[in-house]
């Protein structure tokens, strides 16, 4: 672990297992040997992967007097150890941090004026989170995942076959993809380093396109399984199929909204070269075009230039990628969920992705 701080210094910390970081079993209980009277069990509760036990643990760690009056600026998690190799289970989640600073010398306040106290706004540890792609680096396509700023890429797949269309869970425990390992093109969930990977679709025919719905517990997909590409939910385990579309044609691409009250797609339904951004109720009822245009170069190759609608953070507008004015350029649009009224963001750009933060 490293502590960087503004004036470019850094601290760095030895997370040893067993000294100062909890050693664990990826099968059985927790091990609770640690040597540091610097670590401390602040929470303990259920595990939400298996009957095993959950734990919170607080790391105290010292500064040098050099850096007592430095600003900390980032810390940084680096993990060296071989991932899902052997018992040791060497995940880590960080889950915040907390300074303790140390109060200066008390200054005698004047009795001639009453001082003007300007509090120092509080500069936020940025967090560095995580992106999960595809890739055919190796050969073959396959699902990668890599640190926000580009550093520990590691493959969440293998094998001679081809694996795409991965989205994290809204809590990035668990990604969800598409491959057809298994023979048939089915939707797969694992955990988030890509172990407890297994297929929850089972259909001889194509299931694509996942997407989660809030808490993990259901993810709604398409499938080509009654016909034409309609959209279907389902529990994370695969049973409790329904179909919530019944248009006999082409719906796919699909987002759920970050409420899961709603989900998104796009659907080829209307006569060429027509596409349209369609809406619904979780449950499949009040279907409504919320964007139509005309596109030939989508249409006629949306596995290319079709991408999924992405959802804001707070659930009221939507940016996907239409080439509505048929110049060959496609654009970014964002459109009002509850209106329909869009506006052109920028020309000859797709699928578009939004920050989670208001700052970006």
């Amino acid at each position: 672990m490293r502590l960087i701080f503004d004036d470019g210094k850094m601290h760095a910390v030895d997370l040893v297992a067993g000294h100062n970081l909890r050693e664990w079993k990826q099968s059985g209980d927790v091990i609770g040997r640690t040597r540091s009277p610097e670590l401390a069990e602040v929470w303990r509760g259920a595990n939400r992967f298996d009957a095993g036990v959950a734990v919170i643990d607080m790391l105290r760690v010292p500064l040098p007097p050099e850096l007592q009056s430095s600003r900390l600026v980032s810390v940084e998690v680096l993990d060296l150890s071989a991932e899902t190799v052997g018992d040791l289970d060497p995940a880590l989640n960080l889950l915040g941090v907390s300074v303790a600073s140390k109060p200066g010398p008390t200054a005698t306040p004047l009795l001639t004026a009453t001082p003007t106290v300007t509090a120092a706004p509080a500069t936020p540890t940025p967090v560095v989170g995580k992106v999960v792609f595809g890739s055919d680096r190796n050969g073959f396509a396959h699902i990668f995942r890599v640190r926000g700023d580009g550093r520990s890429m590691t493959a969440l797949t293998s094998g001679s076959e081809y694996f795409w269309d991965p989205i994290f869970s809204n809590d990035g425990t668990l990604v969800a993809f598409v491959s057809k390992v298994s023979g048939n093109t089915e939707v797969f969930v694992a955990r988030s380093d890509g172990s407890n990977a297994r297929a929850i679709s089972n259909h001889p025919a194509e299931d694509d396109h996942p997407a989660w719905f809030p808490g993990n517990s259901e993810l709604a997909f398409a499938s080509r399984r009654d016909g034409g590409w309609e959209v279907y939910r389902m529990n994370a385990d695969g049973s409790n199929v329904r179909r919530l579309t019944a248009d006999g044609g082409d719906n796919r691409f699909v987002a759920v909204s970050p409420d899961g009250r709603q989900i998104a797609y796009l659907a080829q339904n209307a006569p060429y070269p027509g596409l349209d951004l369609m809406l619904m109720n979780a449950d499949g009822s009040n279907r409504r075009a919320l964007f139509s245009f005309a596109s030939a170069k989508q249409r006629d190759d949306p596995g290319r230039y079709v991408f999924r609608p992405d959802w804001s953070p707070d659930g009221v507008q939507l940016a996907f990628g239409a080439d509505d004015d048929g110049d060959g350029l496609i654009s970014v649009f964002v459109v009002d969920a509850a209106t329909g009224q869009a506006r052109r963001l920028i020309e000859d750009g797709n699928s578009p992705a939004w920050s989670q933060t208001a700052g970006g």
